[in-house]
C-alpha cells in the first residue's frame, strides 16, 4: 500500500511530459487491464456465489451481486472506448465515461454498505434474490439511458477540452465514498471478524487512488488514464483476496484446528473410550492404556457387553447406556470386574452420540479405573482414627492426578484445621494449592512436583498460608502410599511447623551476607586463616586474583597461594610463631609473589592483621595485585626509551648507546660504525596500501635487521622508515672495520632482498645504505648522524638498494639537494612552473590531442627537466602540489579549446601519480577542478603509471569508475614496463595503453622490441583499447608502428614539446606529417 502511495505521489508531483499525453498503443493496453478487472469482479461473483450455502456475512451476497453488475459495466465500458467496433451505438469517449461512472458507482456504494453495515447473514433467501434484481435492474437502466438516451444526462467529456466539470466532481464524490468506507474499516477492523478487513481496506484506499488519477487526465490514452487503470485492477485484486480469504481459507483454517483440537484431546486423555450401541455390542475404542483390560481392546470389537463381562457388571453397563440415551449423558456408574491381577474397580460415563437421520443411535463411553481410589476411601477411615491427636499436620491426598490442579485431599487430622484454621470440610476435595501463596517458593514447588512425577519421597521446607492469610514455616515431608499390588494410591504428607527455627537462621544468614557482601564488594582481596595455617575465608576479589574457587580453597592450607621457597617453609613459619610469639609480618606491609591456580606467579602487596575470638587468634591477610602498576612503571620506561611500533630503542636510547659506544671506542682505540638506513619506496607503499600495511612491513623490516648484527650492537628506529644500525669494536685498522662494516651492510641488503608478505601477496622491501665510521672520540652524536645521513642520500642517487661509506663531498650534495628542495616550493609560489604540449596524432596525421608535460623555468638555471625535479618532488611529497597545479591548468587550457570550434574536440593527456591517486579525496580534487574551469571532463585523459596499480585493486577501480561516470577517461602509461597483468586489464575501465619510448626506440633494430610492440597493440585491441605509441622519432618508426596497427603517435617525429602558444600554431596550419 505504501509502495502503490509512493507511486501516485510521484505521478503527481512530477510534470508528464507531452509525449506520454498520448500513449500510442493505448487501446490494447487498455482492453487488456478492462479484462483483467472483469475477470476479477466474475471471480468475486463467483466466489460470494457459492459461499451462500454457508452462514456467511450479509455483506458476501452484497459483493457478490454488485461486482456482478461491475463486471456487466465494465464489459460494456471496454467496448465503448475510443477505436473499439460499435456497440449497440458507436462507440465513443463519453459513452466509455458514462458506464465507467456508472460501474464506479455501483462499486463505491457497495463498499460503502459493506463497511458500514453489520456483518450478519442474511435469513432468507428471498433477501438475496431482492438484491441481485436490484443490481441487474440498475445495469439495465443504465444501459437503456446510456445506449439509447444519452442526451439526457449532462455531459462528462468534450473532445478537444477533455473532462467537464460534473465529471471531475463526480469522481471526487467517488473518492470521497471510498474514504468514508476506508475509515468504517479501520474502525471495526479490530473489533469483528468477517471479510478480510485488512485486504478490503487495501481495495478502497487503491479505488480512491483510482479516481483521483481520472481526475487529471485531458486525454483519454495519457498516462494518469492508464495509472487509473492499472491501480482499478490492483484494487480488484485486493477485494478477490479478502473474498477469499473470507470464503476459503478461514473455513479451511477453523476446520484443521478443530480436527488438531479433538486429535491431541484424545491422545491426552488417559481413560478408556468406547463407542457402543445402546444393545451393548462395541463399535470401536479409543485408549492409551492397552494392558489394562489384560486383553487387546480390537478383540471386543463387534462384541456384547454380556459376552464379556459378568451379569451384574454387564447390567450396570446397560443400564447406563440407556439412561444416557434417556437424558443426553450420565456418570458415576461403578463396575467391579476381576481381572487377571486381580479385583478392579472402574467409574462409567456414557453420553449419546449425534449421528445423521436414519443412522444407528451409538453412544460414547468412557471407563476410568478407579480401584485405588475405592481401597484408598476405605484405608483413610481406618487412619483418620490413629492421627487425631498427632501435633504435626497430617494430609493424605490422593496418587492423581499430578498435573494441572493436583491430586484432591481426601484426609486431614485434627492439628491441621488449629494451624490453617480450616475445617476438614473445607477442605476435603480440594487440593494442597489452597495452602499456597505469593511468597511460597515457586521453585520448591516445581522440586516437589518433580519428585512425585517419579514417585520419590519429598522433603523440603516451604512457606504455607493460614486461612486468615497468616505465613508459616513447615518441614515438609511427602511419601507416596501404595496398595497390596503395588499400585500408588495415595500420598501421605506430614508438615512440621518451623517458623521459629527459620526466623533465627534467616536472621544469621542476613548478619553473614552484610559481611560477605562487604569482603565481596572490596577490590583487595580478603584471606581469614586459623592458627593451624587453614583458609576460613575467601572473598571474590581474591577468588579472581588467585583463579581458585571460594571452595577450592577454604578449610586447604594458605600455603597453596604461595610460590617456593615460601610454600615448603610456611608450616615452619607458623610453628616458629605459637612456640616463640614472634610476629614478624603482622602490620607490616610488603610486596611479594603469590601462585595462582594455573602456577603462573605474580607481584602482590601483602597486609596481615591478628585478630582473637575466644583465645583463638585469626589472620586476616589483605591482598592487592600489583602486576598493573608493576606493567605501567614498565610501559612507561619502554615509552620513553623504545619505539612504540617495532620495539627497537627510539632515538632517545640510541644517542645513550652511541655515546656509550664513542666512550668505548676512546677507551679500546677500536674503530666503530653508525649505518643509517632509509627504505626505498617506501611513502609509495604507504600512499597506496595504506599505513597499515606500511607499519606491518616496518616491522618485518626491525625483524630482519636484528638478524644482520651481533649481540651487543644496536638497532634502532629513528622514525618513519628510517633505522640506525651501531657497530661496536669492529677493529683497530680503519680498513678492517671498514671490510667488517660492508660484511654486514651486504648481510642486510640480502636479508631484505627476501619477499615479506603483505596482506597476502609478495612485497620485496629495498633500502639505501649511508655509513659513518669512528674511532675514539673524536666526532659527536649529532655529527655521526649528519655524516651517515649524508652518505645514505648518496647511495640514494646510486640507484638506491645499495650502501655508500660518507666523504665530505657528499655533504656538498646534500646541500645541494636541501637547495632544490627549497627552489621547488619557492617556485611553486613564483609561479614558475609551465606546461608543454606534445600532439597526439591518428593514423592519417589529423591531431586528436596533447600530453601536457611540466616544466620549470628557473630563475638561473633556465628551463629545467622534469627528470631533474621529480624524483626529488615525490620523495619529499612535492609531487600531490605539483600534480594539482597541471591538472587545473591543463582543465582550464582545455576550456579555452572548448570555446573555439576549430579546438575543441581536442583532449589532453594529464600525468597522474601514484601518490596523488592514493589521496582519499582524489574522485573529488578532479571534480572541483572540472566544476571550477568549465572543462568537459570527456576531454580530459587521466595517464596512469604502472607503479599506480601495485595499489589496493578494489579502492583504485572504484575511483577510476567514479571519475568515469562524469566522462573522464583513463590511459595506462609505460605499457611492459612494470606491475600490469592481464587481471588488472581486465578489471580497470580503461580506453587506452600507451606503449612505452624504450620499445619504440630500437623497434627497427631489435626484433624483441618489435615483438613487444606488435603484441601489446594486439592485446590492447582485443581487450577493446585504444593502443598510442611514444617516443616515434622517424618515419621508419611510425610506419612500422602503422603495419601493426598502432591506432595513435606521440614523438619528436610529429612535433617536440612546445609551450601553447606555439602549439597553436602549428594547429592553425597543421604541421604535422601525413
Amino acid at each position: 500500500m505504501l509502495a502503490l502511495l509512493a507511486g501516485m505521489l510521484f505521478l503527481l508531483w512530477v510534470e508528464v511530459p507531452d509525449s506520454l499525453r498520448g500513449i500510442a498503443g493505448f487501446e490494447p493496453l487498455h482492453s487488456l487491464l478492462e479484462i483483467v478487472s472483469i475477470v476479477v469482479s466474475g471471480l468475486i461473483f463467483a466466489t460470494a456465489w457459492n459461499a451462500q450455502s454457508h452462514k456467511t456475512s450479509g455483506s458476501m451476497p452484497l459483493l457478490a451481486y454488485t461486482f456482478l453488475g461491475v463486471a456487466l459495466l465494465d464489459f460494456s465500458h471496454l467496448m465503448s472506448f475510443k477505436g473499439m467496433p460499435a456497440y449497440v451505438t458507436p462507440s465513443d469517449p463519453e459513452k466509455a465515461i458514462n458506464f465507467w461512472l456508472a460501474a464506479r458507482f455501483l462499486a463505491a456504494v457497495s463498499l460503502v454498505l459493506v463497511a458500514a453495515v453489520p456483518w450478519k447473514p442474511l435469513q432468507r433467501p428471498v433477501y438475496r434474490w431482492g438484491l441481485l434484481a436490484g443490481v441487474l435492474a440498475f445495469v439495465v437502466l443504465a444501459h437503456w439511458i446510456f445506449l439509447f438516451y444519452p442526451t439526457s444526462i449532462p455531459r462528462t467529456f468534450i473532445a478537444g477540452s477533455g473532462l467537464t466539470t460534473l465529471k471531475i466532481r463526480l469522481e471526487f464524490g467517488l473518492i470521497g465514498l471510498h474514504l468514508v468506507a476506508a475509515a468504517c474499516l479501520l474502525r471495526r477492523q479490530r473489533t469483528e471478524r468477517g471479510l478480510h478487513a485488512t485486504a478490503m481496506l487495501g481495495a478502497v484506499l487503491t479505488m480512491a487512488m483510482s479516481e483521483l488519477f481520472f481526475t487529471m487526465y485531458a486525454n483519454v490514452t495519457d498516462l494518469f488514464n492508464l495509472a487509473g487503470h492499472v491501480y482499478k485492477v490492483i484494487a480488484y485484486l485486493y477485494l478477490y483476496r479478502s473474498i477469499f480469504v473470507a470464503t476459503v481459507q478461514r473455513p479451511y483454517q477453523a476446520l484443521d484446528t478443530v480436527q488438531n483440537s479433538l486429535k491431541a484431546t484424545l491422545e491426552a486423555v488417559p481413560d478408556m473410550i468406547f463407542e457402543m450401541e445402546l444393545n451393548g455390542t462395541y463399535h470401536s475404542y479409543h485408549t492409551p492404556q492397552i494392558d489394562l483390560l489384560g486383553i487387546p481392546p480390537h478383540t471386543l470389537v463387534g462384541k456384547n457387553v454380556r459376552d464379556v463381562m459378568p451379569q451384574a457388571a454387564a447390567n450396570t453397563v446397560l443400564a447406563a447406556l440407556q439412561e444416557a440415551m434417556d437424558k443426553g449423558r450420565t456418570s458415576g456408574y461403578l463396575v467391579k470386574l476381576r481381572l487377571r491381577n486381580g479385583w478392579r474397580w472402574f467409574e462409567l460415563s456414557a453420553a449419546r452420540k449425534a449421528v445423521e437421520t436414519g443412522s444407528p443411535q451409538r453412544l460414547i463411553v468412557l471407563t476410568r479405573e478407579v480401584t485405588e481410589r475405592m481401597e484408598s476411601e476405605q484405608q483413610l477411615k481406618l487412619l483418620g482414627t490413629a492421627m487425631a491427636d498427632l501435633n504435626d499436620i497430617v494430609l493424605i491426598t490422593e496418587a492423581e492426578p499430578l498435573l494441572g490442579n493436583g491430586p484432591r485431599i481426601v484426609f486431614v487430622n485434627d492439628a491441621f484445621e488449629r494451624q490453617t484454621g480450616y475445617t476438614r470440610a473445607e477442605v476435603l476435595g480440594q487440593t494442597p494449592r489452597l495452602l499456597q501463596g505469593p511468597n511460597t517458593d515457586r521453585t520448591v514447588l516445581d522440586q516437589i512436583r518433580h519428585s512425585l512425577q517419579h514417585w520419590q519421597p519429598v522433603h523440603a521446607e516451604l512457606i504455607n498460608y493460614s486461612k486468615s492469610g497468616k505465613e508459616f514455616w513447615v518441614e515438609l515431608n511427602i511419601a507416596p502410599i501404595a496398595d497390596n499390588t503395588g499400585w500408588y494410591t495415595h500420598w501421605v504428607s506430614v508438615q512440621r511447623d518451623i517458623t521459629e527455627r527459620v526466623r533465627a537462621k534467616h536472621a544469621l544468614r542476613a548478619s553473614l551476607q552484610h559481611t560477605k557482601a562487604i569482603l565481596d564488594n572490596m577490590a583487595d582481596g580478603v584471606v581469614t586463616i586459623g592458627p593451624d595455617g587453614l583458609v576460613r575465608t575467601f572473598n571474590k576479589a581474591a577468588s579472581a586474583m588467585f583463579g581458585y574457587s571460594v571452595d577450592e580453597v577454604v578449610g586447604h592450607n594458605v600455603s597453596m597461594l604461595m610460590p617456593e621457597p615460601h610454600r615448603s617453609q610456611h608450616d615452619s613459619y607458623l610453628a616458629h610463631y605459637r612456640h616463640t610469639g614472634e610476629e614478624r609480618v603482622i602490620d607490616r606491609p610488603r610486596e611479594l609473589e603469590g601462585r595462582r591456580k594455573d602456577g603462573s606467579t605474580f607481584p602482590m602487596n601483602l597486609s596481615v592483621s591478628k585478630t582473637e575470638h575466644l583465645g583463638e587468634a585469626t589472620f586476616i591477610g589483605l591482598v592487592r595485585d600489583i602486576t598493573q602498576r608493576r606493567s605501567d612503571e614498565e610501559e612507561i620506561r619502554r615509552l620513553a626509551f623504545y619505539d612504540g611500533l617495532t620495539g627497537l630503542p627510539n632515538r632517545r636510547l640510541l644517542a645513550d648507546h652511541l655515546r656509550h659506544a664513542l666512550a668505548a671506542s676512546s677507551r679500546s682505540g677500536l674503530y666503530g660504525a653508525v649505518m643509517f638506513l632509509d627504505l626505498d619506496h617506501f611513502k609509495q607503499v604507504n600512499d597506496t596500501q595504506g599505513h597499515a600495511v606500511g607499519d606491518d612491513l616496518l616491522q618485518q623490516v626491525a625483524q630482519r635487521l636484528q638478524m644482520a648484527v651481533r649481540e651487543g650492537d644496536t638497532v634502532a628506529r629513528l622514525g618513519g622508515d628510517e633505522f640506525v644500525l651501531v657497530l661496536e669494536n669492529l677493529s683497530a685498522h680503519h680498513q678492517e672495520a671498514a671490510t667488517r662494516t660492508e660484511v654486514v651492510a651486504h648481510k642486510v641488503l640480502q636479508l631484505l632482498a627476501e619477499p615479506c608478505s603483505l596482506q597476502g601477496k609478495p612485497h620485496v622491501a629495498t633500502t639505501s645504505v649511508g655509513i659513518a665510521l669512528f674511532v675514539e672520540n673524536s666526532k659527536s652524536y649529532d655529527d655521526l648522524l649528519k655524516e651517515a645521513d649524508a652518505a645514505l642520500y648518496q647511495a640514494k642517487a646510486a640507484g638506491r638498494n645499495t650502501f655508500c661509506f660518507f666523504d665530505p663531498a657528499m655533504q656538498a650534495k646534500a646541500v645541494e639537494r636541501n637547495q632544490l628542495e627549497e627552489d621547488i616550493r619557492r617556485g611553486l609560489q613564483a609561479h614558475e612552473f609551465v606546461l608543454y604540449y606534445q600532439l597526439q596524432v591518428d593514423a592519417l596525421g589529423r591531431v586528436l590531442g596533447v600530453e601536457a608535460l611540466i616544466r620549470w623555468q628557473h630563475p638561473e638555471r633556465g628551463l629545467v627537466s622534469p627528470a631533474h625535479f621529480i624524483p626529488l618532488a615525490e620523495d619529499t611529497g612535492l609531487i600531490l602540489t605539483l600534480g594539482q597545479w597541471v591538472l587545473e591548468t591543463a582543465c582550464q587550457q582545455l576550456q579555452r579549446w572548448a570555446q573555439n570550434p576549430a579546438t575543441a574536440h581536442l583532449s589532453i593527456a594529464v600525468n597522474v601519480s601514484a601518490a596523488q591517486f592514493a589521496q582519499a579525496d582524489f574522485v573529488a580534487q578532479v571534480e572541483r577542478t572540472l566544476l571550477r574551469s568549465g572543462a568537459p571532463a570527456g576531454r580530459l585523459e587521466l595517464e596512469l603509471t604502472e607503479s599506480t596499480l601495485a595499489a589496493n585493486m578494489e579502492d583504485l577501480v572504484l575511483k577510476m569508475n567514479a571519475l568515469r561516470a562524469h566522462g573522464v577517461s583513463f590511459s595506462l602509461d609505460d605499457f611492459g614496463t612494470g606491475y600490469s597483468s592481464l587481471a588488472y586489464l581486465k578489471r580497470l575501465p580503461l580506453q587506452q595503453l600507451k606503449i612505452d619510448q624504450g620499445f619504440v626506440r630500437d623497434l627497427l633494430t631489435d626484433p624483441n622490441d618489435a615483438t613487444i610492440a606488435n603484441t601489446i597493440i594486439s592485446l590492447g585491441h582485443s581487450l577493446g583499447l585504444r593502443v598510442i605509441a611514444e617516443g616515434v622519432e622517424t618515419d621508419g618508426q611510425h610506419l612500422a608502428l602503422a603495419d601493426m596497427g598502432c591506432d595513435v603517435y606521440q614523438g619528436y617525429y610529429f612535433g617536440k614539446p612546445q609551450p601553447v602558444a606555439t602549439v597553436e600554431e602549428a594547429l592553425r596550419w597543421q604541421q604535422v606529417p601525413a
